[in-house]
């Protein structure tokens, strides 16, 4: 399932890294092309506080994989300003099992429960895999774990399936489309404008989005085309389409539903629903939502603070007085060993070193990702 996620990552990242060849022919489009992303920003950045919740539907189809339909539950809460950020996501997901297909000598997969909850803050990130034993604390500025794939709503509507992915920030993917040369920048109806840009490689990219100046300039469809192979001058269906609808509230324009689908003809196709249901907008955030405490994990679950770069643990979830226990150092004194049970310090232990080993994995896996979206 993800080795095919990477064809159209390495597809988006010759759309990211070559610049258009193409120019305006008409500095009248140059303008429109200008008032249409000012336009964008200066929206998008009206939404500074919020929370919400998120429920659809996530549908994958694989001639490898199989097929998987499954729920969708998100909670998210941020204040950007003061650079705090809460996502916690559920959902359906495949594993290879261990039983495989005889016949056709590969491996078979189940459907298990994806997801986790996930902090940034200014000074640490935590993240807590879904039915993991501990919650991990690094550094800030750490890229967003694979598993929990937040996103920013701000960029709702002008995500392609690899920025959704990687959760790329609205920032970042205003300062790409800045970066294009535009075919055409058009009004395409009473109040809708029509952007498109050509990135010329191996296989030329197509980007057509539509952007609603009513409703805040809200971006609300995205196709993504490539080039015919067999036919340089003509362009195949869309690969990925990403539509969004629009709600005012508060003076904000905020996002009400969003739909993307990406195909990869021959391979898969993978589609997520979801409907936003708004809780607060522009409105000061619970501070205990981005602490480990307000994580409200399982009793028991450790917490397990690497920072120094020494994985120590520093508590665990609904204990008070929980002795710290690390790979480095001493242990806890005999008597606080034997009340935590000597088993459960070894499965601490052992917990700590496969936190650690899976973290660097989804760090650089991550790093990796949001390279090719820079």
């Amino acid at each position: 399932m993800k080795g095919f996620s990477l064809v159209w990552f390495f597809v988006s990242l010759s759309c990211v890294l070559n610049e258009s060849s193409a120019a305006y022919g008409d500095s009248s489009q140059a303008k429109v092309r200008d008032y249409v992303l000012t336009g964008i920003r200066e929206h998008r950045m009206k939404l500074q506080q919020g929370m919400f919740r998120a429920n659809g539907i996530k549908k994958y189809e694989s001639k490898v994989d199989g097929r998987l339909e499954g729920k969708v539950d998100i909670f998210c809460s941020f204040d950007f300003t003061a650079g705090l950020f809460r996502f916690d996501r559920a959902e359906p997901g495949m594993r290879a099992s261990s039983r495989h297909d005889t016949k056709e000598q590969r491996k078979s997969w189940e459907e298990v429960q994806d997801g986790g909850k996930y902090v940034k803050t200014p000074t640490s990130t935590i993240s807590y895999p879904e039915g993991s034993g501990a919650a991990s604390i690094l550094p800030s500025g750490r890229p967003s774990p694979a598993f929990i794939k937040p996103f920013d709503p701000r960029a709702v509507g002008l995500y392609t399936w690899a920025n959704l992915e990687a959760g790329t920030s609205f920032e970042e993917i205003h300062s790409f489309l800045a970066r294009q040369e535009y075919q055409s920048a058009v009004q395409d109806g009473p109040s809708v404008f029509r952007l498109e840009c050509v990135s010329r490689g191996a296989i030329d990219i197509q980007y057509r989005l539509w952007i609603d100046e009513q409703r805040g300039f809200a971006p609300i469809r995205l196709e993504i085309r490539r080039s015919d192979m067999r036919k340089p001058a003509q362009w195949r269906e869309p690969d990925v389409i990403n539509e969004a609808s629009w709600e005012r509230r508060n003076d904000v324009w905020v996002p009400r539903t969003f739909r993307i689908r990406q195909v990869l003809r021959g391979f898969l196709s993978e589609t997520y629903e979801l409907a936003f249901q708004w809780e607060s907008i522009n409105s000061p955030q619970p501070p205990e939502l981005f602490t480990k405490e307000g994580l409200d994990l399982k009793t028991g679950t450790y917490f397990m603070d690497a920072r120094s770069g020494k994985p120590l643990v520093v508590g665990a979830a609904g204990m008070e007085n929980f002795p710290k226990f690390g790979l480095e150092g001493p242990l806890p004194p005999e008597e606080e060993r034997a009340s935590l049970g000597w088993p459960k310090a070894v499965a601490l232990i052992s917990v700590v070193v496969v936190l650690s080993l899976y973290g660097l994995r989804v760090y650089w896996s991550s790093r990796k990702t949001r390279a090719m979206a820079d």
